[in-house]
């Protein structure tokens, strides 16, 4: 099996750490301050997403998006700015205005002056502590710091530790639940930080302590909802990730086929999670082009363009994607005339958001897309076969 380069997809862009021979591009895991349960319970996402225009399709994804935390959260949007969220400070709280948790620089000086305020009133074993130490790190990852990301989220899962093993909360069922999820939550950031720079066996040791815990208050719940099928997802699709990125391709499908599940019992609760399960189909398809079964592989991103095209516009770079992964399937299977059909309906398509796009930031990411389905088209007329060159989210 050739070595497999790393690419993480952000916003459409393309961003190499390392050179070898042949290039996987995943969806960004994302890291998340994860809501309280029964604020999600009540929200309007309990509602399917409707779609009856392309024109508000992104404005409806980003909703579903905000208000979930969902992983993945910026790559399906990679058109949108997304507006700042907004965390409610504890009730308890006097000054309790909101806390913004947007990753411009305004934010940081925010966060640092409230980091700074409750280590004065609260001190370093408080769980308010570590929740500022958590928005901190995420503001990081976001603008790419990943060193400093990985060292706020270290702060963070030491004030959680401290402060229930110091007593600060003496209510064993919490620590045993919200506690738990909590700190599970945290230990998922860190482990995305490890995969996002490429530390994959570190990765896959952190995610295997958050699905200890997630699965467990799984297993626990009955009537009571402890913890939310989505975020379990999540983090089953982080660790079929983090197994694809390593080649160990059976152990990143039944991880992948887990996440899926887990969404299909959440649907029972919010109705249809097309962004959820499309990613996760999406990512099984990919699996199997790079395991060399083009069949199931084209099976699975039909399922998942069908279920993008309902809520993203035909055009949109990440259905563009599926398609071209689509070309992939069929260049395998030598079917080069639907595979050069593809290419070229793609090129034309991201031709046309070229010269539509509102940046030149913009305009940059669709070039180097566009520059890839060239490569893949040249390469397939000059009769290259086999296991593609790439294979894009």
């Amino acid at each position: 099996m050739p070595d497999c380069t790393v690419i993480f997809s952000r916003h459409s862009a393309f961003e190499p750490l390392a050179t070898k021979k042949k290039t996987l591009v995943v969806e960004e895991a994302s890291v998340r301050v994860t809501p309280p349960l029964k604020q999600r319970a009540n929200t309007d996402d309990t509602e399917p997403l409707q779609s009856s225009s392309s024109s508000n399709s992104s404005s409806s994804l980003d909703q579903q998006v905000e208000q979930r935390q969902s992983t993945a959260d910026e790559t399906l949007l990679s058109c949108i700015d997304p507006a700042p969220k907004l965390h409610k400070r504890a009730a308890s709280d006097p000054c309790a205005n909101r806390l913004p948790t947007s990753y411009r620089h305004e934010a940081l000086e925010d966060l640092l002056a409230t980091l700074c305020e409750r280590h004065e009133r609260f001190g370093e074993a408080h769980p308010k502590t570590g929740s500022t130490y958590n928005q901190l790190g995420t503001y990081h990852f976001r603008h790419g710091n990943y060193c400093e990301a990985e060292t706020a989220y270290a702060e963070a899962l030491h004030c959680y530790q401290m402060a229930f093993k110091t007593g600060k909360h003496r209510n064993k069922e919490y620590c045993r639940t919200k506690g738990a999820r909590t700190i599970a939550s945290i230990l998922n950031n860190i482990g995305t930080v490890k995969w996002r720079t490429g530390h994959l066996a570190e990765a896959a040791e952190y995610l295997d302590q958050v699905l200890a815990i997630q699965e467990g208050l799984l297993a626990r719940q009955s009537d009571k909802l402890l913890i939310d099928p989505i975020e379990v997802g999540g983090t089953w699709y982080n660790v079929g990730i983090v197994h694809s990125l390593s080649e160990r391709y059976s152990k990143s499908l039944r991880a992948l086929y887990r996440a899926r599940q887990l969404y299909q019992e959440a649907e029972a609760m919010y109705g249809p999670l097309l962004l959820e399960t499309s990613r996760v189909i999406d990512a099984i398809g990919k699996i199997y082009i790079l395991s060399g079964k083009p069949d199931k592989a084209l099976h699975h991103l039909e399922d998942a363009i069908r279920m993008k095209k309902r809520i993203l516009d035909n055009k949109h770079p990440s259905v563009l994607r599926s398609l071209s992964s689509m070309a992939d399937a069929y260049k395998m299977k030598s079917d080069h005339a639907m595979a050069a059909h593809l290419y070229h309906k793609i090129l034309h398509a991201q031709g046309v958001a070229f010269d539509r796009a509102p940046s030149k930031d913009e305009s940059d990411i669709i070039a180097l897309d566009i520059s890839a389905t060239k490569k893949a088209l040249s390469e397939l007329k000059n009769g290259q076969q086999g296991i593609p060159n790439e294979v894009c989210v």
